[in-house]
């Protein structure tokens, strides 16, 4: 994250991580809205999505970059670039939902 200047951070592990914790996270936030019938649509399910995502960025954002500094001013606006990145990078999958012959699941 070129934002912080961070030489200490190796990209691929940040990835890494992120990505883990997001499967991790989704999974269990798909068994337990599905549980609590929370989710009666897919706008509902990106809704709920929301404070799981903010939860996931803040915590890597935090782990990363910012434990070890006094100023913590730049973690809410990383945290909601990072959701809204997230989001963005569902539409592809959203699209292939649409054109794949019978759908497919997808996290």
């Amino acid at each position: 994250m070129r934002a912080y200047r961070a030489e200490r951070v190796r990209p691929w592990v940040f990835g890494v991580a992120r990505t883990l914790l997001g499967i991790a996270a989704g999974v269990g936030y798909i068994f337990a809205a599905e549980r609590a019938g929370l989710v009666r649509s897919e706008l509902g399910f990106y809704v709920g999505l929301l404070p799981v995502r903010c939860g996931e960025w803040l915590l890597v954002l935090y782990l990363f970059f910012e434990r070890a500094r006094q100023d913590r001013s730049r973690l809410w606006p990383r945290t909601a670039l990072g959701i809204a990145w997230s989001y963005v990078l569902d539409l592809p999958a959203i699209a292939a939902m649409a054109w794949i012959p019978g759908g497919f699941w997808a996290c």
